[in-house]
């Protein structure tokens, strides 16, 4: 079976660090292989370790130039078959980490509002072998806008821990909800 590998390279907590912590909590109760590229001391390498994740967890510095990063990346990597998750586009750097072997996903968690099908973009995209998307219009805007196939394209919704939210497990007397969003207000939200 393949290592999964994901980055989050940034020194922020929001969305995007709370899909990677939680995929890779899930990726670990089910037995996978899983690792996270993190820097050393952000928000999400603290959580991860708070998680009990400290053997899973690569810890990178940032103070490394890019290059080096990608090197030790691809020295821990490389050679194994891995599945790698990028979480932003891939820069040439970052696939530079990439083994001959890795599988490549990119996990979109945002719309692109200009085209992105110049030549260098496209050669980037076509190293994906597979997109995730959130929902189907962001699959059309990603299509749209990187002239991706539609057939390397998935949707996976974010999903909700029925363990917390569970209408069945509530009185039917008190049949009201109430639905709210914690994000940027932005047209994509």
């Amino acid at each position: 079976m393949a290592k999964i590998v994901q980055e989050a390279y940034s020194f922020g907590f929001g969305g995007l660090e709370m899909v990677v912590y939680e995929f890779h909590e899930w990726l670990s109760q089910n037995n996978h292989e899983a690792y996270v590229i993190v820097y050393d001391g952000s928000p999400i390498h603290l959580r991860l370790v708070l998680g009990g994740f400290e053997r899973s967890t690569v810890v990178v510095s940032n103070k490394l130039s890019k290059f080096k990063k990608a090197f030790e990346i691809r020295r821990i990597f490389g050679s194994a078959d891995s599945s790698f998750i990028f979480h932003r586009h891939p820069t040439f750097i970052r696939l530079m980490q990439v083994g001959s072997r890795a599988k490549v996903s990119m996990l979109s968690h945002t719309f692109y509002k200009t085209k992105k099908r110049d030549l260098i973009h496209s050669f980037l995209f076509s190293k994906v072998d597979q997109w995730i998307a959130l929902t189907n219009s962001h699959m059309k805007n990603l299509i749209e806008t990187t002239g991706v196939a539609p057939s390397k394209v998935r949707v996976i919704p974010n999903g909700v821990n029925l363990e917390i939210f569970s209408p069945k497990s509530r009185s039917r007397k008190c049949m009201t909800f109430h639905i709210g969003l914690v994000a940027r207000l932005d047209q994509q939200k």
